[in-house]
């Protein structure tokens, strides 16, 4: 079976499940990649660019996209492949899946969030799914079994747990710093953060925390201005993120809405216990008291509650569980024998 998968998003995390897939894929089916230009393309045997666009939706660049489009339509053809995957959401890929949905090759698309998260994107990402899965997705592949319930087209759906990192801290710790990681976001709950920290610092309790990640919040300010808190508001590089990780006891997840989330995988692979409001479907993957804790998103001061009493003992339990569940559910092996059987199993529908 010819394969063609498709990246034109540059997200980091997007980019390495994308070379996961690949990497799967090519020991066993005849793969063709499309690809961002800006992607470095020394792994693939067989790769076209098909975006030069650096945004998801709409840029400059994107006319060059809808031109190249039609290109990779003729060398789609010619290759005569039988399955298109588009392994991220992304402007770009709605100009080639539109030109080739005629040609009735099958096409696959990877949804991150069926549901949108609040912000400023929610307008053009909904517009994108419901584009997708009501006119153009053969089969959907996402990362929440929770979140298809909703999906009338059932049938069109497929789903298995978001994975595909590697196991960095492979012996169970604990630290002194709570971790806040990742992109800051209207939806991810600094406000909540700052009255979690706020009163663990009235409370004189021996926790720090730290805020890792470039964007805008307004409680932002308020975090860094506590005694207890420091904020690192930049992208974070590859060298900074073990001993952000080594350091802490646990990383937090006070977001107001969330569908399922890197961060999380990434904490267990750094054998780091997440405690996380219980929003979305943040509990497919936080099994409380096991590799976490979970909360009403309405009451913060819970969270405090569980910091005071929680011991030693606890978290370094809870570490070690992170450590025995990655192997087996969310490693780079994991990503890869999923994405193998999900296209051994499309291929014969």
């Amino acid at each position: 079976m010819k394969i063609v998968i498709v990246c034109n998003s540059l997200n980091t995390d997007l980019v390495t499940y994308f070379k996961n897939e690949y990497s799967a894929l090519i020991k066993v089916y005849d793969v063709l990649v499309c690809k961002n230009k800006n992607i470095e393309h020394n792994i693939f045997k067989n790769y076209f660019n098909s975006s030069f666009s650096k945004k998801a939706f709409l840029d400059k660049l994107s006319l060059i996209d809808f031109i190249i489009s039609i290109r990779l339509l003729f060398k789609i053809l010619i290759s005569k492949s039988e399955i298109i995957h588009f392994t991220t959401a992304h402007g770009s890929n709605l100009f080639l899946s539109i030109i080739l949905k005629p040609f009735h090759v099958k096409q696959v698309f990877t949804i991150h969030d069926l549901e949108p998260h609040p912000g400023f994107k929610s307008k053009f990402i909904t517009f994108y799914n419901n584009l997708v899965i009501n006119f153009l997705a053969d089969k959907i592949l996402t990362f929440s079994k929770g979140s298809l319930s909703n999906q009338k087209r059932s049938n069109k759906f497929y789903s298995f747990p978001l994975s595909g990192f590697d196991q960095v801290i492979k012996t169970k710790k604990t630290g002194q710093n709570i971790l806040f990681f990742g992109r800051i976001d209207q939806y991810k709950g600094l406000e909540n953060l700052y009255i979690i920290a706020k009163e663990c610092y009235r409370r004189k309790l021996p926790w720090n925390f730290i805020v890792a990640g470039k964007g805008d919040h307004p409680s932002l300010k308020k975090i860094s201005s506590l005694p207890n808190s420091t904020s690192i508001n930049r992208f974070i590089e590859n060298k900074e993120i073990f001993e952000l990780f080594n350091d802490s006891a646990f990383t937090i997840l006070p977001y107001s809405s969330a569908t399922q989330s890197g961060v999380s995988i990434l904490s267990f692979a750094y054998a780091t216990p997440v405690l996380a409001n219980n929003v979305g479907f943040l509990s497919e993957y936080i099994e409380d008291n096991k590799n976490g804790k979970l909360f009403n998103p309405d009451s913060p001061l819970d969270i405090v509650n569980y910091l005071s009493n929680v011991t030693k003992e606890e978290i370094l339990a809870q570490s070690q569980y992170c450590i025995d569940i990655f192997n087996n559910k969310y490693s780079v092996e994991s990503y890869k024998k999923y994405i193998l059987e999900f296209f051994n199993n499309i291929q014969y529908e």
